[in-house]
């Protein structure tokens, strides 16, 4: 991607997997396919924290093949565009390909994504915990979840609706290969910009006007996706989405109506949320976590300095269980109340 003559982004993909065969096994993987590219800065800027955030995203239909297979280089492209001058005669061997295609055949969905929770996500501020929020992008929309504070495993429990949602093609190729959604999961700071935690890619379950919601396949269940930041592992992502065509006289038929509100106790300057539905929800049960306490033992220094005063915090499942301040950890390095307990409710 350039920007006033100078290269801004890019991505480097293998000639392999573009090469054309007439023998369909020997194809690349990705030839005569549309694929999503993430573009990253250049140079040394693209490693490290710098090469974590997405400069740019694209969608491309590339195929690499000798003149004489020209023909087949179209074969692989959906369905649903105007035919032209340009696009009967590319298969003759003297003829450019075409400039643009035109697609005149469109679907209207809209897509729901149901944010239920994340675990084990990486801590971002000094006490080791973050203030974790999502964001998804799908086309050229994006929208952010409520911000869960101190806590590494956020429950966000929200539905994120689309409307209006335009995918170009056919209904076999949509299908067959649904637009790639983009979350991204932040850790906000008070002061500054929002630090970047990790990412993950997920495609939704389909379902258009003429079909029916109902079992096998939707309600769809939450699915776990891996987060990433980098190569490394950033965390787990409990979440499903769904793409819900609408009918030309918009009438959703068989789709299920949008929850009913709920107040947002974390942001009440936002305004109230949608819930994850309760048939998409995962069954809960109450546990009991009892903590023993018992001591702290050979402390290193932080930041040159002794700890005499330590306190250790436990979280899990968006719990901080504290326990008492050591008053003098060199004279005597046990707790004062060595039993705590807090409840949880999981699936």
């Amino acid at each position: 991607m350039i920007s006033g003559g100078k290269r801004v982004a890019y991505q480097r993909l293998s000639a392999r997997e573009l090469m054309f065969s007439i023998v369909e096994e020997e194809s690349g993987k990705n030839c005569g396919k549309v694929q999503t590219l993430f573009l990253k800065l250049p140079g040394k800027k693209g490693d490290g924290p710098g090469g974590w955030t997405i400069q740019a995203k694209l969608q491309v239909y590339l195929w690499l093949g000798l003149t004489k297979h020209k023909k087949h280089f179209l074969k692989g492209l959906p369905k649903g565009y105007d035919s032209c001058v340009e696009i009967r005669n590319a298969e003759k061997l003297q003829s450019a390909p075409p400039t643009f295609i035109r697609y005149s055949e469109k679907q209207v969905f809209e897509l729901r994504c149901h944010m239920y929770q994340a675990r084990s996500l990486i801590g971002s501020d000094a006490s080791g915990l973050s203030d974790p929020f999502a964001r998804v992008l799908f086309s050229d929309q994006s929208q952010t979840t409520q911000v869960i504070d101190e806590t590494l495993s956020p429950t966000w429990d929200e539905m994120l609706f689309f409307n209006d949602v335009i995918v170009y093609g056919n209904k076999e190729d949509i299908r067959e290969d649904p637009p790639v959604i983009v979350v991204e999961i932040f850790d906000q700071d008070k002061v500054g910009k929002s630090e970047f935690i990790g990412r993950t890619i997920a495609r939704p379950h389909v379902k258009f006007s003429d079909e029916p919601y109902c079992k096998p396949e939707f309600p769809p269940q939450l699915e776990w996706y891996d987060i990433y930041r980098g190569s490394e592992q950033a965390g787990e992502l409990l979440a499903t989405f769904e793409l819900l065509q609408l009918s030309e006289s918009d009438e959703k038929g068989a789709v299920p109506d949008l929850p009913k509100p709920k107040e947002n106790v974390w942001r009440s300057d936002r305004g109230p949320i949608l819930p994850v539905p309760a048939v998409i929800r995962p069954t809960l049960s109450k546990y009991r976590i009892e903590v023993l306490f018992w001591g702290l033992r050979e402390l290193k220094r932080v930041h040159l300095m002794t700890v005499d005063r330590p306190r250790v915090d436990i979280e899990c499942a968006g719990h901080v269980l504290q326990s008492s301040i050591i008053l003098n950890y060199k004279k005597n390095p046990n707790f004062s109340t060595p039993v705590k307990h807090f409840d949880v409710v999981s699936n």
